[in-house]
């Protein structure tokens, strides 16, 4: 829900300006500005308890992230599971949470839940594009629980391009290694009283992994954004936003055997060759502004998002009895047979039909619309005592249409053949659910301390039709997580925070009940803007009363999709570092960022499981799968005169692909150091350079859900950005 800092936007006067109206100097008039989310960036955040980390726009700029993955590194808490080494599928993780398909987080565009279909099918398969996104807000643990329907790790926010306060234009165009090219072209600002926003980007590239015999492995992302900022009155504006986006990838859930990935990491089996994701994406919402009084405000939200994919991919083999898994995870024996047809070094008729491959056509038509009310007041009791109550109430709904269909292929050296069997259908059914959430909150300042009780209620109605068996199913949930934070803000540079929420993940129509959590948190920060330093340091326990995993294709799960599982008890604990300092010497100005992530994570029980990511037989004391127990950040930059640049190192350390001892794959730990530098030539002209991966380093970043794939190469980018 759209919870923002009610005493900055109220403060800031009437709502719904384009343009600013400020205040001349010395006059003594009210500064309007316009309906934007605004945070605070110094001291004055201290005393936030639902003060989110960012990764600003400067940050953003300055790197020219078009990766998700790779522009989160710079927050602690976070981590990530990449896949296809470009960012086109969110892997996110937060404290603890799984990262497969950012399925236990909540994804936001605007304060708006943009996953396809959160509730019904939070398995995201898309992402906001990096290219109309300006900044990154990620709140975690007891600053998450505002938004539903995930609150045990957190969520992320892809803040969008605002529209400028003047008339500008921007034509950004990148090129380099794999024949990666990205282009965007915008504009927007006043016009009259009201303000627009126009943006389109095209990013493609030929893929940096090697097919065998030959073929594309790349992509192509289109995408246009626009806005526009209707100013009906001094007190009241709307507005409007649209998008549409498509993207036409070349990619796979085939990755390789252990002893391949070490001899040539980027290499792609020939039973891989077909594969291929189509996807279409669109957006509109309308928000409303209205100042209701000198104290309050009101805003109203309509959405509805639009999402529709087809992967065509590789599945397996008609013989059932085994798996791609199992076959690249010991390709000798009895599955060498198979491994040979996979690489196209066999054909299917070595072994007759069971060597013959499946390909599915997973088609995915997904909604998700509602509305959205927030109150947001800031009342003066005394000087040293004031209210900011805040109140949200979401109507949601959305669905998932599964139509599932393959056909089987045969391997003829080295190239796939469709065999004359019928196509036959897999799944046919529809997913649903509708929600309703309302949060209450309170930032209660006396004095120096801010006591912040927070509760949201959340009712679900889950319901699911299956058209294949005729079956249907339903279940509804409610339940309320009340949450309780103190801050103590000391001289105005210190504070202290502690908090207690409890948590919960929605789990959709399955059976398995809620996942359920309370987490606790203590917090310590220092500001200094004078002296350019910050410092956080957070201590957080998620004390789980029943842990659950959810059946997905890309966690390896080869039942039923969406199935549930429970794990029953578990923990997870850790430790977030971030500090910050600027240094000066003459003209140049060299900011340095460090931000170190420790996570423990545990079952606190024996059990047998049905579940791919925890295996077999899980033991207590076993890890969560794809949690670093270490990882840290550090970014150096300089500015000095016309020239920018960027150096950032990060490090992961090792993670299991599953929980469980027996069967499980290590990924090892793995260090990465990237460069980004711009030079600007005049006022108008930047040139761009980049270089991803600067000391080559191969690396696996997954062993799910068939064999190891790899993390990017090194890669260069040279770009020119012109102003106008």
């Amino acid at each position: 829900m759209m919870i923002f800092d009610a005493r900055v936007l109220i403060l800031a006067g009437a709502l719904g300006l384009s343009p600013l109206a400020m205040a001349e100097e010395g006059e003594e008039k009210q500064t309007y500005l316009p309906a934007i989310e605004v945070f605070g960036t110094g001291v004055e955040t201290l005393g936030q308890a639902l003060n989110p980390a960012r990764v600003g726009a400067k940050k953003i700029e300055q790197n020219q992230y078009t990766d998700v993955h790779r522009a989160l590194k710079n927050s602690p808490g976070i981590y990530l599971r990449e896949e296809d080494g470009q960012g086109l599928r969110p892997n996110i993780g937060l404290r603890g949470t799984s990262p497969d398909r950012s399925k236990k987080i909540v994804l936001l565009q605007d304060g708006v839940l943009i996953g396809p279909a959160p509730y019904s099918a939070p398995a995201a398969y898309y992402t906001p594009s990096m290219n109309h996104t300006e900044r990154l807000e990620i709140r975690k643990g007891f600053t998450a629980l505002p938004y539903g329907p995930n609150s045990i790790g957190g969520a992320v926010d892809y803040i969008s391009t605002q529209v400028p306060l003047e008339k500008r234009g921007e034509i950004k165009a990148n090129y380099g290694s794999f024949n990666t090219h990205n282009l965007k072209v915008g504009q927007g600002g006043p016009l009259g009283r009201n303000g627009y926003l126009l943006e389109s980007s095209h990013r493609a590239s030929d893929g940096f992994k090697k097919l065998d015999g030959g073929g594309d492995t790349g992509f192509e992302q289109f995408g246009v954004f626009g806005k526009w900022d209707w100013k009906l009155s001094e007190r009241l504006n709307i507005l409007f936003t649209g998008g549409y986006s498509n993207e036409n990838s070349k990619e796979t859930y085939l990755g390789l055997t252990r002893a391949d990935f070490g001899s040539s990491p980027y290499r792609r089996y020939a039973a891989s060759q077909l594969d291929e994701m189509k996807w279409n994406h669109s957006l509109v919402q309308a928000r409303g502004n209205l100042q209701t009084g000198a104290n309050s405000t009101l805003e109203a939200t309509l959405y509805r998002h639009d999402f529709d994919r087809n992967w065509y991919r590789l599945d397996g083999f008609r013989n059932t009895g085994v798996n791609l898994r199992d076959i690249l995870n010991n390709p000798s024996g009895g599955n060498a047979a198979y491994y040979d047809i996979v690489r196209g070094a066999a054909d299917t008729s070595s072994i007759g039909a069971n060597g013959e491959l499946k390909q599915v056509r997973n088609r995915r038509t997904y909604f998700s619309h509602g509305a959205q009310l927030s109150w947001f007041g800031d009342f003066k009791v005394s000087e040293e005592h004031r209210h900011s109550p805040e109140f949200g109430l979401r109507w949601h709904q959305d669905a998932i249409v599964r139509d599932h269909t393959s056909d089987h292929y045969e391997m003829l050296s080295g190239r796939l053949l469709r065999t004359s069997a019928a196509r036959q259908t897999d799944a046919k059914s529809r997913g649903s659910a509708t929600a309703v959430t309302v949060t209450a909150l309170d930032n209660w300042r006396l004095g120096t301390r801010t006591l912040t009780p927070i509760v949201r209620f959340e009712s679900i109605d889950f319901r699911n039709k299956d058209s294949l068996t005729g079956s249907s199913t339903g279940r509804t949930d409610s339940f309320w997580l009340p949450g309780f934070s103190v801050t103590e803000t000391l001289r105005d540079r210190y504070a202290v925070r502690m908090s207690v929420n409890e948590a919960a993940t929605a789990t959709g129509v399955g059976s398995a009940a809620r996942e359920r959590a309370t987490n606790y948190e203590a917090e310590f920060s220092y500001k200094n803007p004078e002296r350019n330093q910050e410092f956080q340091l957070v201590y957080f326990f998620n004390d789980y009363r029943n842990i659950t995993g959810t059946c997905t294709v890309s966690s390896g799960c080869l039942s039923g999709t969406d199935e549930q599982f429970s794990g029953g008890r578990a923990r997870v604990e850790g430790v977030e570092l971030s500090a910050a300092k600027g240094f000066h010497s003459g003209r140049v100005y060299i900011p340095v960022q460090a931000n170190v992530t420790l996570l423990k994570t545990e079952f606190l029980s024996d059990f047998n499981s049905t579940s791919p990511e925890w295996g077999s037989v899980v033991r207590r004391g076993d890890p969560l799968p794809y949690i670093p127990e270490a990882q840290f950040t550090l970014s150096v930059g300089v500015e000095v005169g016309r020239f920018k640049q960027d150096l950032t190192l990060s490090h992961q350390s090792k993670v299991y692909d599953q929980s469980a001892q027996s069967g499980r794959q290590e990924i090892a730990a793995f260090g990465v150091v990237d460069w980004a530098g711009e030079y600007a030539l005049n006022r108008k002209t930047r040139v761009l350079a980049k270089i991803d991966n600067v000391l080559a380093r191969e690396y696996a970043v997954a062993a799910r859900p068939f064999g190891f794939r790899p993390g990017k190469p090194q890669s260069f980018q040279l770009g020119l950005v012109y102003g106008f």
